[in-house]
């Protein structure tokens, strides 16, 4: 006797962010909006060092790795990008 089973498709998910590098913390993002936009309810939980993130005085503590950063990119410009992505679920706009 053979038992297949029901796939369910996946309709909550819980990105936790620990880590305070830039890396880490756009990877939580990428993978949250990737989530939403497949209609998959999506929260964010920032803890340790990821609170750096969302807290406006700790944001400048973020810093990118200087090893592997193919882009060229500086803190500042990384930086000034995640505090808009930020402001705008912030605001409202969306629901992570």
């Amino acid at each position: 006797m053979t038992e297949e089973k029901k796939e369910t498709p996946l309709k909550k998910v819980m990105i936790i962010v620990a880590k305070g590098s830039m890396e880490d913390i756009y990877a939580g993002l990428v993978m949250a909006n990737g989530a939403v936009m497949e209609g998959i309810e999506c929260k964010m939980f920032f803890t340790f060092f990821g609170l750096d993130a969302i807290i406006k005085k700790r944001q400048n503590k973020c810093k990118t790795a200087t090893v592997g950063n193919i882009s060229g990119a500086s803190d500042t410009a990384i930086q000034t990008n995640v505090d808009a992505v930020i402001d705008y679920f912030a605001d409202g706009n969306a629901v992570l």
